[in-house]
């Protein structure tokens, strides 16, 4: 009769926790964490109860039954506290998760963990011809789990020196990647290109943009001494760039609240309450072995490779480039490892007759085998020092092949 009476407490405060998650409301920007939280306390009294119930039925009858219970739910939350502080450590120290569990501590990190640098209020702002942009002259301290920089923004908003915005003769085009999320300034495969070469250099990568707002970006930008473009795509540019296509080059951007939104959702997503790292990553594991998918919702359905590449060149040739003065060097960053069908697609069009005349200033780097798996974060999809500096060696080749020709 014990025993049923702890039963229905626990499945008792499971309803309750499962009524307070329809309460939530899908709009506010705390919901996931509150979704997650309540689901993870939901996991957390069912093994309590469990745990409790094998106690008492096992080795229980040694003891009194107010010491039994007692045992029962002390003994299961000290092995939780001390898992919590195992997860932890692993996330601090990446390189000791083991092999066959990194995959959820990946999920993990980018779904309820991560910190997105267009949410960081000091970081970025509203702006009402690209969504956002990142704020002139800022100061930034920027951090994750595997790496913290600061990001010393020029009076135009570009994550590079003044000098960078006179008159580039390269111009570092892309997203998070080109921005060098991840890395000190000076490790940024656009900085190295500079160390390299002796050009002025201009790093215009913002986190998230697609090619339609990095073309729509480098409008503010004296491109008459490039000689050099440095293009970076990355598969997620695929929806802006047929949206931007689609609506005959224009781009509208959600309003400043939405935006407020998603800063607020991204202060939300990093809190953390007792427990989460353990549980959540439990739950992670239980979706995967159920075969469930871990991802909270579904992807929208990608566009083949032949489809990005004639959106991204159709968004090049709207570009304020002078494509007589300048070459363009267009290669895909993403996570690893990275595939060669947008390039290889990019390759066949401009053998093709519409974007043949763009062959002559358009020069083509398949980066797939380039980078090596501890070229990128363990956790994070970016990837780290090393990772840009094979970019940059690759990109140096491409301007000392093109030199020679």
């Amino acid at each position: 009769m014990r025993q049923l009476i702890q039963v229905v407490i626990a499945l008792g405060l499971i309803l309750v926790l499962h009524f307070s998650k329809q309460s939530l409301h899908h709009d506010s920007p705390s919901y996931f964490f509150f979704y997650n939280l309540f689901s993870c306390y939901e996991l957390l009294i069912l093994i309590v109860i469990i745990s409790a119930l094998l106690f008492q039925i096992t080795i229980g009858k040694k003891y009194s039954a107010r010491k039994s219970l007692l045992l029962g739910i002390v003994i299961p939350v000290v092995l939780l506290m001390i898992m919590e502080i195992i997860c932890s450590y692993l996330l601090n120290h990446p390189t000791y998760i083991p092999a066959s569990v990194v995959r959820y501590f990946r999920v993990y990190n980018s779904q309820f963990d991560l910190n997105t640098f267009q949410g960081n209020p000091q970081a970025c702002r509203y702006d009402s011809l690209l969504f956002y942009s990142i704020r002139p002259n800022a100061r930034v301290f920027f951090s994750n789990r595997e790496y913290a920089d600061s990001f010393i923004i020029n009076q135009k908003g570009f994550r590079a020196s003044e000098n960078g915005s006179i008159r580039p003769q390269i111009i570092s085009v892309g997203d998070s990647y080109a921005m060098g999320l991840g890395v000190n300034q000076s490790q940024t495969y656009t900085s190295l290109l500079e160390q390299k070469t002796g050009l002025n250099t201009l790093n215009t990568g913002v986190s998230s943009y697609g090619t339609a707002r990095e073309s729509i970006a480098m409008r503010s930008i004296d491109t008459s001494d490039a000689k050099y473009v440095i293009w970076e795509y990355c598969s997620n540019d695929a929806s802006e760039n047929k949206q931007y296509v689609e609506q005959n080059f224009q781009y509208t951007p959600p309003g400043s609240s939405y935006f407020q939104y998603l800063q607020a959702m991204n202060a939300w997503n990093v809190k953390y309450f007792p427990s989460k790292y353990f549980l959540t990553l439990l739950k992670i594991l239980f979706r995967y072995k159920s075969g469930r998918n871990a991802q909270l919702s579904p992807q929208p359905k990608q566009l083949s490779a032949r489809e990005q590449a004639i959106n991204f060149l159709e968004i090049i040739k709207q570009s304020p480039i002078n494509f007589s003065n300048t070459k363009i060097i267009v290669f895909e960053l993403d996570t690893y490892p990275i595939k060669s069908e947008f390039t290889d697609s990019l390759t066949m069009l401009l053998n093709e007759g519409k974007y043949k005349p763009l062959s002559t200033c358009l020069l083509v780097v398949d980066m797939s085998g380039k980078l090596k798996k501890s070229d990128y974060y363990i956790l994070d999809n970016h990837i780290n020092a090393s990772g840009h500096q094979v970019v940059a060696d690759v990109l140096m080749n491409v301007i000392r092949d093109n030199k020679e020709r």
